[in-house]
């Protein structure tokens, strides 16, 4: 039993060992800092996705600034008449 055991422990080891290694050289690891995330595996294609740090200041000021202070003016100042141009 107690080789199962240190066969068990020694492959889950050698993964985590290999995932670090993995982690360590992947291209798109400084880019999990553009988001919201926590420590779990966020694996849900059904969703919008995990949230941009930078989308909650973002919709603050469309909601302060371009539709509470500028109101109709934000259509030219805030680039709302070409959003569809731009957004597609």
């Amino acid at each position: 039993m107690s080789e199962t055991t240190t066969t068990a422990t020694t492959t889950a080891e050698d993964l985590r060992a290999r995932a670090l290694k993995l982690d360590a050289t992947d291209p798109l690891a400084g880019r999990r800092e553009l988001f919201a995330l926590d420590d779990g595996v966020y694996l849900d294609g059904n969703s919008l996705g995990a949230l941009p740090v930078h989308v909650p200041a973002r919709v603050q000021d469309v909601l302060t600034r371009q539709w509470g202070e500028l109101r109709i003016r934000s259509w030219d100042e805030s680039g709302w008449w070409t959003a569809p141009e731009r957004i597609g």
